[in-house]
């Protein structure tokens, strides 16, 4: 078991995935879902907000990665109710590579 350094949270945090392997923390803060990085010294990085393609002007909350790392789901209340949708896990990268909104 390996300790995690304790990042600063917002009130508003909530709905915890980490990783597998420790080297990302998905998050809801105000109703979107956000992505902190593990850095080199062991520290978490800024929160960067997951793209339109996981955020809508709905609310989403619980993110949780398939066990195979394909995947990423999620519960959104866009539309009429509130439903579990998925997208691929490569939204992530796409977030650490500064390619969606930050």
């Amino acid at each position: 078991m390996r300790k995690v350094r304790r990042r600063s949270i917002a009130a508003d945090e909530e709905t915890p995935f980490i990783a597998p392997d420790g080297s990302y923390l998905l998050f809801s803060r105000a109703y979107d879902l956000w992505v902190s990085f593990r850095e080199k010294d062991g520290s978490w990085s800024a929160p960067i907000k997951l793209g339109p393609e996981v955020n809508s002007p709905g609310f989403e909350l619980c993110p949780v990665v398939s066990a195979d790392g394909k995947y990423l789901f999620f519960t959104s209340a866009r539309g009429a109710g509130i439903h579990a949708y998925w997208v691929g896990a490569d939204v992530i990268e796409k977030a650490r590579s500064g390619s969606e909104a930050k």
